[in-house]
């Protein structure tokens, strides 16, 4: 059969022919945009000048052989990384979730595309490493209080880390920190313990009294039993009232 005088497998095989090329000019044009780098490889190595440098693209067009260059690529520009709800166990075993920032920044294309593999997500883990480490160290008052922050020892370790993998950190820092819902209670009760325990030492003082010496009824008040004591010490007369 034929189609305007020409045969049906003559058509195909031209078709076939001309879609090939059409893949193979696609193939042998990359792209690196303003925010990006890129390594040419050939054969999967890459390829370097004369002086052994390897050879980084800057933004533009890239000619490359059809199916024996590859275009390695990866963005240079500054990189915000957010560690949410890392659940972080603390010195004194209570368990927070805390959130932290990672800003870095690419300071070696080749490092950082042939030295690492997935760049985001191994800066993710060390600095949740870092994080942990320093916490681990800490008791749920140094969070509640606030005023826990990362230290430039800790920065430092974590650019330790990092450097080899052609990347530079520009800032690194808790935002958040709360203890999980589970053991949201245990904290109260904690907190609630030690506002009665500094009543409990208030009221001693001003009866003169050691802490230990202090009359038992008169604690069980303060501490939450539903009482209410008086007591009569060197003529003066205090009293106290517990509610609950």
């Amino acid at each position: 059969m034929t189609l305007s005088g020409l045969p049906l497998d003559l058509i195909f095989y031209a078709l076939s022919i001309l879609a090939v090329l059409i893949t193979g000019l696609l193939k042998g044009l990359g792209s690196v945009r303003e925010d990006e780098r890129g390594v040419r490889c050939r054969w999967g190595k890459a390829i370097r000048t004369k002086n052994g440098d390897v050879n980084i693209r800057g933004p533009g067009l890239v000619l490359l052989i059809p199916f024996i260059d590859t275009l390695m690529k990866v963005h240079v520009r500054q990189r915000t990384l957010n560690l949410v709800d890392q659940k972080v166990t603390l010195a004194d075993g209570f368990v927070f979730a805390v959130s932290a920032v990672v800003i870095v920044k690419i300071s070696d294309v080749y490092k950082s595309l042939f030295d690492i593999d997935n760049l985001e997500n191994a800066i993710t883990n060390a600095g949740l490493l870092v994080v942990q480490q320093r916490l681990n160290q800490k008791t749920y008052g140094d969070l509640l209080s606030g005023n826990e922050q990362l230290s430039k020892k800790d920065s430092k370790k974590l650019q330790e880390i990092i450097a080899p993998w052609g990347t530079d950190l520009i800032e690194f820092g808790l935002t958040d920190s709360a203890v999980i819902p589970e053991q949201a209670h245990l904290i109260s009760a904690q907190v609630g313990a030690l506002i009665k325990l500094e009543a409990l030492k208030s009221a001693a003082e001003k009866l003169n009294l050691e802490l230990k010496d202090f009359p038992p009824n008169l604690a069980a008040a303060l501490i939450g039993v539903p009482i209410v004591s008086t007591v009569n010490n060197d003529r003066k007369v205090i009293s106290f009232q517990s509610v609950t």
